[in-house]
């Protein structure tokens, strides 16, 4: 039996392929499983359905690498990490594209919001328990500011794609430096009152 994260990755490079072609929304799971050449049992063996497939394909290749940035560094910019996801979200253009444009439960906008947003609050916690004494802020303070800057940065994502990622990514890098400056004003400005 082959291993079970090589036929996913070959799924998801025959989906992203796909997507070259034809539009992702016409790709079904069988014209999939014919073109991977696998049965449809393999196919839900490992996935949900596409739209689990197309979460997973973000998860893999941009949620885990900025996760496992995160939790071995210490704060600052984290321009570096964002330029790599960008990069990897830029080399599948037309699949990115595509997919942020899905409507309908399981999408991929509302999957890249709450993950941003556990990206953030992992980044602003970590700066908040280095800089702060417990106490100095409100976990609703807190929320409202992992909210706020999650959005932000995921909002911009989301429209570069839906806009066909024209902006050039070290560009569109730089929202990272102006929202961790941001945070890092307001939490320090919080330790000096």
């Amino acid at each position: 039996m082959k291993n079970p994260n090589f036929i996913k990755l070959e799924i998801a490079r025959n989906l992203k392929e796909m997507a070259e072609e034809q539009p992702l929304e016409n790709i079904t799971v069988s014209s999939l499983c014919k073109r991977c050449d696998i049965n449809r049992g393999t196919f839900y063996y490992h996935f949900i359905d596409i739209y689990d497939l197309i979460i997973w394909i973000f998860e893999t290749e941009v949620i885990q690498p900025l996760e496992t940035y995160l939790l071995q560094h210490n704060f600052g910019s984290w321009n570096g990490i964002t330029s790599y996801c960008l990069n990897q979200m830029y080399k599948s253009r037309k699949f990115y594209c595509q997919a942020v444009r899905i409507e309908g439960q399981n999408n991929l906008r509302d999957y890249m919001q709450k993950r941003n947003r556990d990206c953030w609050e992992l980044l602003i916690r970590k700066y908040i328990n280095a800089n702060l004494s417990t106490g100095l802020y409100s976990e609703e303070y807190l929320n409202f500011l992992i909210k706020y800057t999650s959005q932000a940065v995921c909002n911009m994502t989301i429209a570069w794609a839906m806009d066909g990622m024209t902006i050039p990514v070290d560009i569109m890098a730089k929202m990272d430096d102006v929202a961790t400056k941001g945070i890092y004003g307001v939490v320090d400005s919080l330790a000096n009152k």
